[in-house]
């Protein structure tokens, strides 16, 4: 059986593109669930020709006990409403969180992606986007990664 229940898209700091890849990366899967930082994988926007082989996904930032910490969550209702909540403020605490960043060193915002996550954001050019990260993750993830675990699996 082959399995694969933590695959990152375009949606956040993966490569892929689900609609481009699903027929013909995943053809010899059993199992498949996309799982981006705070972007929910419905499998219903699929072609219905696809095989039911695919699973709802998503990976949620959060802290326990003081550390950063992220919960992956498979197989759920994707329009219920408390997961929704949840990724949506952390998605807007996300955006507030590069905003200040990138104002603090003269960059602009005005390209965001619909899901920023630090990776797939675009800086100037001659800016190594690894060494600027660098600098800034342990900011980024103190910041991005507030709300409880326990709030986050209720």
């Amino acid at each position: 059986m082959r399995v694969d229940l933590h695959i990152h898209t375009k949606y956040s700091d993966g490569e892929i593109d689900i609609l481009e890849a699903v027929p013909s990366l995943f053809t010899d899967y059993d199992l498949v669930a996309f799982t981006d930082h705070e972007y929910i994988f419905d499998p219903n926007d699929l072609s219905a020709a696809t095989p039911k082989k695919f699973i709802s996904g998503v990976e949620i930032c959060c802290q326990h006990e003081g550390e950063s910490i992220e919960i992956i969550g498979y197989d759920f209702d994707t329009k219920n409403t408390g997961i929704i909540k949840i990724i949506d403020e952390i998605k807007a605490l996300r955006v507030k969180i590069i905003k200040d960043i990138f104002d603090r060193n003269g960059f602009t915002t005005e390209k965001l992606p619909a899901n920023p996550f630090r990776i797939n954001v675009t800086l100037p050019s001659g800016v190594n986007r690894f060494d600027f990260w660098k600098l800034y993750n342990s900011e980024y993830r103190t910041n991005c990664h507030t709300m409880s675990a326990a709030c986050v699996i209720d």
